[in-house]
């Protein structure tokens, strides 16, 4: 029995067509950059610019710009880089049990409000 041309051709399409569409749904699911809402805030760990509102990381801290103060947990220099002005060994800490967000730094357990502080760092 002998091939029919027009059968190996609607196969051949079949099978493109099969790829072409797994390829499209493969790449509508993978990762995009995050929206500007679930950016980082002021004081949070980051990697690269894209990862902090302000777009700018700085040595694995979001900066803020124009004179935007860190939050509990987050990284600081100095009193003054802090909302509670209480820089401590470089991290920002609240007054009257303000518990961290998740991303920033932490000790234990209860510095987070998530109760998950993993490798110094708040978990949701």
């Amino acid at each position: 029995m002998q091939a029919n041309p027009s059968n190996a051709t609607w196969l051949a399409g079949t099978c493109l067509g099969l790829v072409l569409a797994i390829t499209m749904a493969i790449s509508s699911t993978t990762a995009r950059p995050a929206a500007a809402d679930a950016k980082r805030g002021t004081g949070m760990r980051c990697e690269s610019d894209s990862d902090c509102k302000s777009y700018d990381c700085d040595h694995g801290v979001c900066r803020g710009h124009g004179g935007d103060k860190v939050g509990t947990g987050g990284a600081c220099e100095s009193d003054s880089d802090c909302k509670s002005y209480d820089c401590d060994h470089g991290v920002c800490r609240g007054h009257g049990g303000e518990k961290i967000d998740a991303g920033g730094v932490c000790e234990s357990d209860s510095d987070c409000k998530s109760y998950d502080c993993d490798h110094g760092v708040c978990r949701t």
